[in-house]
Order: C-alpha cells, then sequence, then structure tokens
C-alpha cells in the first residue's frame, strides 16, 4: 500500500511540475510577444523618420552626394524616390528582425536566408536593371525578400515561445 502512495504521490508531483512549467511558458510568452511588440512599435518610428528623411534629401538636396549633374538628376527621379523611401523604410525592421534571429542563435537560417537574398539580388542586378537608376528598384525587391523570409521566422519563433516540446 504504502507503494501505491508513492506512485500517486510521484504522478502529483509530476502534474504539479506540469502546470507550473505551463504557467512559466505561457508568461515567458507573453513577455517575448510583448517585447516584440515594443521592438516594432520602435522600428516603425524610426521606419517613417528615416524614409521621410530620405525622400527629403533625394528631392532636395541630392547634392550633398554628388556634384554630377547626371546621378543628381537621376536621384530625383520620382520612381527612384519611391524605391529608396521604400527601402529605408523596410531596413529597422529588418535591422529588428535579423537581431532577433541572431539572438536565437539560428544561425543557419539566417546564412541560408542571406544566400537566397544575395542570390536574387545579384539575379536582379544582372537581368533585370538595364539602366543606373534601376538599381534602386533591385534593392527595394532586395529588401522585401529580406523582410518577408526575416519576419516569418522571427514570427513563427515568437508564436512558438512558451510551448512544450
Amino acid at each position: 500500500a504504502k507503494h501505491d502512495s508513492n506512485i500517486k504521490t510521484d504522478d502529483g508531483e509530476k502534474v504539479v511540475v506540469r502546470t507550473q512549467h505551463k504557467i512559466q511558458n505561457s508568461q515567458n510568452q507573453k513577455r517575448t510577444k510583448l517585447l516584440l511588440k515594443k521592438i516594432v512599435v520602435l522600428a516603425s518610428m524610426m521606419a517613417v523618420i528615416n524614409s521621410t528623411v530620405s525622400k527629403v534629401i533625394m528631392q532636395k538636396c541630392s547634392s550633398l552626394f554628388t556634384n554630377d549633374a547626371v546621378i543628381q538628376s537621376i536621384l530625383s527621379m520620382p520612381w527612384n524616390i519611391v524605391y529608396v523611401a521604400g527601402s529605408v523604410l523596410l531596413h529597422p525592421f529588418l535591422m529588428a528582425f535579423e537581431g532577433s534571429i541572431l539572438a536565437s542563435r539560428d544561425l543557419g537560417y539566417l546564412v541560408s536566408s542571406y544566400g537566397l537574398t544575395m542570390g536574387a539580388l545579384l539575379l536582379l542586378l544582372r537581368f533585370k536593371t538595364a539602366a543606373f537608376s534601376e538599381v534602386w528598384r533591385s534593392l527595394l525587391l532586395f529588401q522585401v525578400i529580406r523582410t518577408v523570409l526575416f519576419g516569418w521566422r522571427v514570427w513563427t519563433k515568437t508564436m512558438r515561445v512558451g510551448e512544450e516540446k
């Protein structure tokens, strides 16, 4: 009979320990999601500021970069301004997502993502960029691909925080 009560006690302790782990994992998941939300809000603020400043610089102050009139005219073209502002808009999110991937030591994913995105950028530059002014479009597509890959990884990893394995 004593042996049976030990089994019940062990089973009861296991239930208590599992319950404590679930509570702790739930709290970790909430903290992780809250932290990610704060980081995304900060990245959003920086994105808006940076893209606005880059737009103004390209429209009004392109002479800060070069004295060449041809390059200045390329920099001030409306579509190029959109491409550059879009690229700069995504950059803070990329840095936040990449930092999260590095913090989780998911280096295999990071390296393969960079291999894929660099390959895509080189292909875009080689086969879809006929003029210098089109480089900005390729850069924006490069940033979009990275944002999707990194953002997806961070989102899926964050949603799994606290789940039992």
